[in-house]
């Protein structure tokens, strides 16, 4: 089976909205020019769950180390607390 690529770095789309990966504005993101993404938590490779948004890592992860997400800066942030999507009319 293939093993997904990267998104780190990439747009991706959550309904109406686009964001970018929860990993970009953490403080634990390790600087790297290519894929793979990597942090202090998970320095061999980011899970693809975790940089594609599909889990929220301030809450715990498996393999975390204890690490979770953190903005770089206080006006950062997390691509969860966008507001829900609105409903469609009808």
């Amino acid at each position: 089976m293939a093993r997904p690529k990267s998104t780190f770095g990439k747009r991706m789309s959550s309904g109406d909205y686009t964001c970018l990966s929860q990993c970009i504005t953490c403080k634990h993101a390790l600087p790297t020019k290519v894929a793979p993404a990597k942090c202090k938590a998970y320095p061999a490779e980011i899970p693809f769950a975790l940089n594609a948004n599909q889990h929220d890592h301030r809450q715990p992860y498996p393999g975390d180390g204890g690490y979770r997400y953190e903005p770089k800066r206080p006006s950062a942030r997390n691509p969860f607390d966008l507001p829900p999507k609105p409903k469609a009319p009808g």
